[in-house]
């Protein structure tokens, strides 16, 4: 299996996912816990404030922005959601648009993606302002073949996944033991053993 596959693996649905029975309301089920990598278990389905449904969720590794109306920074993100944070000095409008974009400064970016508002609330106000920080919280509508390719891709680039950086270390050593035995590593490889934290994403 290749990264990209393997990647892929870490952000869909692990096994103890089930189908969405017919007529449910996707992230209205039964809580389930799933693996979101490192031994991390995420409860999801019926928990406070869940709105990625059956998907584990991701920090970002570099930044990642929403645009949807205005420009918000991207707090965490599945293949079900993503949450933001943006600034603003009003509430925000009773209709907003049913679909955003999300983008890198690096320029990758995922157009048109069907947007279903969850929540937005104030998080924190600027002292002796009228601007406050308020959280958005998104979950997906039903993406095309094209945007679900072009998300994972998004989230593998640019979120950080816990197992990517163990299993890029491991197979690393493994490599350099399998060249000329533990003895014969170089200096690069000792420095990495010895700062094991060096390759975390």
């Amino acid at each position: 299996m290749g990264k990209s596959e393997d990647g892929i693996c870490r952000i869909a649905p692990v096994g103890n996912a089930s189908p969405r029975k017919s007529g449910e309301v996707p992230g209205n089920r039964s809580g389930t816990r799933l693996n979101a990598g490192g031994g991390n278990l995420v409860q999801t389905g019926d928990a406070p404030g869940e709105h990625h449904g059956k998907f584990p969720r991701f920090t970002p590794r570099q930044e990642m922005y929403v645009f949807h109306q205005g420009v918000g920074r991207v707090l965490d993100i599945s293949m079900g959601g993503v949450s933001f944070s943006y600034i603003a000095d009003t509430l925000p409008p009773a209709e907003l648009p049913e679909a955003g974009i999300l983008f890198t400064h690096t320029g990758q970016h995922v157009q048109g993606v069907p947007f279903e508002i969850i929540a937005d609330e104030v998080c924190s106000r600027f002292l002796s302002s009228d601007y406050f920080v308020r959280e958005r919280r998104i979950r997906f509508g039903e993406l095309s073949g094209e945007q679900v390719r072009q998300l994972e891709s998004f989230i593998l680039n640019n979120a950080h996944i816990p197992q990517f950086s163990y299993d890029t270390r491991y197979t690393e050593y493994k490599s350099v033991y399998a060249a000329g035995g533990h003895h014969s590593c170089d200096r690069k490889a000792w420095a990495r053993e010895g700062n094991p934290d060096v390759r975390l994403a």
